[in-house]
C-alpha cells in the first residue's frame, strides 16, 4: 500500500504544495512544551551542532523540502537546538545525545516517543514522521469525558481529532455529533469535518469536498489536499484488502471532480497499486507506460514511486529491470545528485555489470564536482569498483 508520504510527495510534484520547508518554533523548550499541550502535537527536535556535516546537509536538503514542510508543520511543533549553546546544554542533561544529528519526538509531558540518529533524506524523514504520528495517542484524555456524557463541541472535536491522528475509528462519533442538534459556527464545522475525515468512501469526505473552497481559504491548499489524499489512500487500501476495485473508481471520480489533474494522477497511481497487489502485470505495465509519459519523465518523485511499485510487486519479473534503469537515469537527468547517481551505480552492481557501474560513478563524480556537490559516497563506490575490476 502506498504510504501517506508518497501522497504528500505527489502533491509536491504536482505543484500543489506552497510551503517552503519546516517552520521551526522560535520559543524556549518550556514554551514548546506548553504549545505541545495546547495543540496536542508532538515536539520534533533536531539536536545538532554547527560543525556537523550531516546536520548541515539535512538542514539544506531535507528541512527545506516543500513536502517535508507541509507534513511537519501540520503535525508537529518543530524545534532546532544547537547542542553547544546554553539551551542545548540544558536540553542535553535530560536528553543525552551521543551522535549528530539526533532527532527526537517528545510529547507534552516531556517523554520521548521516538529517538533516531543520523542523516535522513526527504523520504526517510517523512516515513519516520508517519510512523511516529501513528503511535501518538491523545485520545484517552477525552474518552472518559465522552463516555460520561460530555457532548460540548471542544470535547467532541478534540476526541475525534485525537482518535483520527492515532488511527483509531472515529467515524461513528463524528457522524453522531454531525447528526445532533449541537450548533457549530462555520469555522467550527470546517475544523470538525477535517478532524473526522478518515475515508474517501464516507459521508464526511463528501461534505469536505463540498466545502473545499472554504477549507482552503482557512487552512490552505496543502492542508486540504494532504487530508483528502490521506483519506483516498485509506480507501484504496480497503479496496485492495477486499478486492473491491469499485471503491477506487468512486474515489478517483470524486478527486477528478475537485481537480482533474490531481484526480487523473491519483487514478493511475492507485490502479497501479491495485494491479500490483493482484499480480496483474499486463494492466500494471499499460498504466505504467502512460504514467511515465505524462508524469514521471518530468517528475523525480513520480520516478521514485514507479521504482517503489516495481520493486514491491514485480522484483522477479525480468521485464522490469530496463524500466527501473530508465527511471533511475531520468531522475539523474532531472535532478543530478549523489543520491540519484548512487542508485544507478547500485543497480548496475546488483546485476554484476561492474564496468558500467564504474563508468557511471566516474562520470557522476566529474559532473557533480563541477557543481560543487558532495561526492564522498560515490568516490567510495568508485574505489571499491576499481579493486573489483583489477
Amino acid at each position: 500500500m502506498r504510504l501517506v508520504v508518497i501522497l504528500i510527495m505527489s502533491l509536491f510534484s504536482a505543484g500543489i504544495l506552497s510551503s517552503q520547508g519546516i517552520e521551526f518554533f522560535e520559543g524556549s523548550w518550556e514554551e514548546a512544551l506548553v504549545e505541545s499541550e495546547n495543540s496536542e502535537k508532538l515536539i520534533f527536535v533536531d539536536s545538532y551542532t554547527t560543525w556537523c556535516g550531516p546536520c548541515k546537509k539535512m538542514s539544506k536538503n531535507t528541512f527545506t523540502d516543500e513536502s517535508v514542510g507541509a507534513y511537519f508543520n501540520n503535525n508537529f511543533i518543530n524545534l532546532k537546538i544547537d547542542m553547544e549553546k546554553p539551551m542545548g546544554r540544558e536540553f542535553g542533561q535530560k536528553y543525552p545525545v551521543s551522535a549528530y544529528p539526533t532527532l527526537f519526538f517528545i510529547d507534552d509531558k516531556g517523554e520521548i516517543v521516538k529517538k533516531s540518529t543520523g542523516y535522513k533524506d526527504v523520504t526517510k524523514l517523512l516515513a519516520l514522521g508517519e510512523t511516529v504520528l501513528g503511535s501518538a495517542d491523545f485520545s484517552s484524555k477525552y474518552a472518559e469525558l465522552y463516555d460520561n456524557g460530555a457532548r460540548d463541541y471542544e470535547t467532541v472535536y478534540k476526541y475525534v481529532n485525537a482518535l483520527s491522528k492515532a488511527g483509531k475509528p472515529c467515524l461513528k462519533i463524528a457522524n453522531d455529533y454531525l447528526n445532533s442538534k449541537h450548533g457549530m459556527t462555520e469555522d467550527q464545522h470546517i475544523d470538525f469535518l477535517l478532524a473526522g475525515l478518515t475515508d474517501a468512501d464516507s459521508r464526511i469526505f463528501d461534505m469536505v469536498m463540498s466545502k473545499s473552497q472554504a477549507i482552503i481559504s482557512k487552512h490552505g491548499d496543502e492542508v486540504f489536499n494532504t487530508a483528502i489524499l490521506k483519506a483516498a489512500d485509506k480507501t484504496t487500501k480497503k479496496a485492495i484488502d477486499n478486492d473491491y476495485k469499485i471503491l477506487i473508481d468512486e474515489t478517483t471520480t470524486k478527486l477528478k471532480d475537485y481537480d482533474k489533474k490531481l484526480g487523473v494522477k491519483y487514478d493511475m497511481e492507485a490502479n497501479m497499486e491495485y494491479a500490483g497487489a493482484y499480480n496483474d502485470y499486463k494492466t500494471f505495465s499499460n498504466i505504467y507506460t502512460t504514467y511515465f509519459k505524462k508524469v514521471a519523465k518530468n517528475d523525480v518523485q513520480g520516478c521514485y514511486l514507479l521504482n517503489k511499485l516495481l520493486s514491491q510487486y514485480f522484483l522477479d519479473n525480468p521485464d522490469t529491470a530496463s524500466l527501473q534503469l530508465t527511471n533511475l537515469k531520468t531522475i539523474a537527468e532531472i535532478e543530478p545528485s549523489e543520491r540519484a547517481y548512487l542508485s544507478i551505480v547500485s543497480f548496475y552492481s546488483s546485476k554484476k555489470q561492474f564496468d558500467e557501474a564504474y563508468e557511471i560513478a566516474t562520470m557522476a563524480i566529474k559532473t557533480l564536482e563541477k557543481k560543487g556537490l558532495d561526492v564522498t559516497q560515490l568516490k567510495r563506490h568508485q574505489t571499491a569498483l576499481e579493486q573489483r575490476l583489477k
